[in-house]
């Protein structure tokens, strides 16, 4: 997987802290 762009499809999973969607 790469970077996690704004608005992440994987609402179930835990964001990064690095990579926060907004």
């Amino acid at each position: 997987m790469g970077e996690i762009e704004s608005g992440s499809e994987d609402d179930d999973k835990p964001y990064d802290p690095l990579e926060t969607p907004e």
